[in-house]
């Protein structure tokens, strides 16, 4: 096997995708504290330098990320 790369930018192609769970740090759906429309859009779009595709687990925690996604 050879030398991984540390990061995605040490990386030479993008990665294929991510899963994404757009909460941040301390945000709950048990608490119900949401990240918003901007914060998603700012995980949206450093993970758009590295992968052109992002998986989430459930719609209901983020109805809007079809929209930002686009």
């Amino acid at each position: 096997m050879g030398k991984l790369p540390h990061s995605p930018e040490h990386g030479h192609n993008k990665i294929d995708g991510f899963a994404l769970s757009a909460f941040q740090h301390h945000q709950s759906q048990v608490k119900s504290d949401f990240p918003t429309d901007e914060q998603i859009d700012g995980d949206l779009k450093l993970l758009g330098k590295y992968a052109s595709r992002v998986r989430t687990c459930s719609m209901l925690q983020n109805p809007r990320l079809p929209r930002l996604a686009e």
